[in-house]
């Protein structure tokens, strides 16, 4: 493979044709498509219901042009997004330093990839950006506010990049996290990002979700690091119509795209208004609460042995 030296693209998918189609039209609409290497990596079927959508997935796969160049790895049985997405971009990250990441569901603007590599290349050497997102939160931005740039102590996993050294000092393993969930102080920073961090991490730990992106988070969050968003959307998601999992409220508000370039901030500073926000709206619910405490002694339960689940 010749290496371009735009950032490559990356995309999941397994067995939503129509929406990958949309994804790539909507990639190929970038002028810098062209001159971008792009790695797909279809999931293999679970089971015989889904064999068919994901042989035709395939099938549209070899038709794809308009590309630098195109790497596809079919996998031969089915991984999961969360570890078919950390196989797949450590792939990558042996080949290049920096990277952008895209699921089969989303839809980018016809500058995105322009936003993108300027920003992964603007940022490469601040530590305190650990990701840089396409997608945006429908925050109302402060009138006072004058940046077309923003960052949160959280990451989004819908359209994104980052860099090789980030990615490679994260521990997949979560030896972490017995240290973590028994200090409340930990926890308390943790969530100035959302309050549904911890019990999604907690969560991932006690095997109720397969979730790279809360990982990525939580290294994010040890670093003491941010993600870098557009003030304006160059993402939006089209998985709710049924066809995916993801129902939130922001990808239901975000219904535009904007192709207006953006301006790039150094030394962009924290806008407390919008962590704030953030903080308000993934505050949880009391039923999540109590959600949380019955999984947080069933995660004291298992470490004392006392009962096996």
């Amino acid at each position: 493979m010749c290496e371009s030296k735009l950032a490559p693209i990356i995309v999941f998918c397994y067995n939503r044709q129509f929406h990958l189609e949309q994804l790539i039209e909507s990639l190929k609409n970038n002028s810098l498509a062209e001159s971008s290497s792009l790695f797909i990596f279809s999931d293999g079927y679970k089971n015989e219901d889904d064999r068919d959508a994901v042989l035709e997935v395939r099938r549209y796969l070899k038709t794809i042009t308009g590309f630098w160049e195109i790497y596809i790895e079919e996998r031969s049985s089915n991984m999961g997004l969360g570890n078919n997405v950390i196989e797949g971009v450590s792939y990558v990250f042996g080949k290049f330093d920096k990277i952008i990441v895209l699921e089969d569901d989303l839809l980018v603007s016809s500058d995105f990839l322009d936003f993108m590599n300027r920003a992964l290349d603007f940022y490469t050497s601040d530590p305190r950006i650990y990701s840089i997102s396409g997608f945006n939160f429908k925050f109302k931005l402060s009138e006072n506010y004058k940046e077309e740039v923003y960052l949160l102590p959280r990451i989004c996993s819908l359209g994104w990049g980052t860099w090789r050294n980030r990615w490679n000092s994260v521990n997949w393993d979560m030896e972490y996290f017995p240290s973590f969930i028994e200090d409340v102080r930990q926890r308390q920073r943790f969530q100035i990002g959302g309050e549904n961090l911890t019990l999604i991490l907690l969560k991932q730990y006690l095997g109720y979700y397969k979730s790279w992106a809360i990982r990525w988070d939580y290294n994010r969050f040890l670093n003491n690091a941010y993600c870098l968003y557009p003030a304006n959307p160059k993402v939006i998601n089209k998985g709710n119509d049924g066809s995916g999992t993801n129902d939130s409220v922001f990808i239901k508000q975000n219904t535009r795209l904007s192709n207006i370039r953006v301006r790039l901030k150094e030394n962009i500073e924290v806008n407390e208004e919008l962590v704030n926000a953030a903080s308000r709206v993934f505050r949880l619910s009391i039923i999540k609460k109590i959600y949380f405490k019955y999984l947080l002694l069933k995660y004291y339960l298992r470490k004392y042995s006392i009962v096996k689940f």
